[in-house]
């Protein structure tokens, strides 16, 4: 899914993670980012080789 999703997490008295929807205190933060799979890339490398391809085709014309 597209878009930045920030994950929160607090401990409680003794270092057991909690888990809560809402403002908990977040005592940290950090945004996860969507990394392409590598079935992206490979669709990414046939499209440039099909226009890779057609552009020779023209040029041999």
């Amino acid at each position: 899914m597209p878009g930045n999703w920030v994950l929160s997490s607090t401990t409680d008295a003794y270092g057991s993670v909690m888990a809560a929807s809402g403002d908990v205190g977040n005592p940290g933060q950090f945004i996860l980012a969507a990394v392409p799979e590598p079935e992206t890339y490979a669709m990414l490398l046939a499209g440039l080789g099909v226009i890779g391809s057609i552009a020779r085709r023209r040029r041999a014309r």
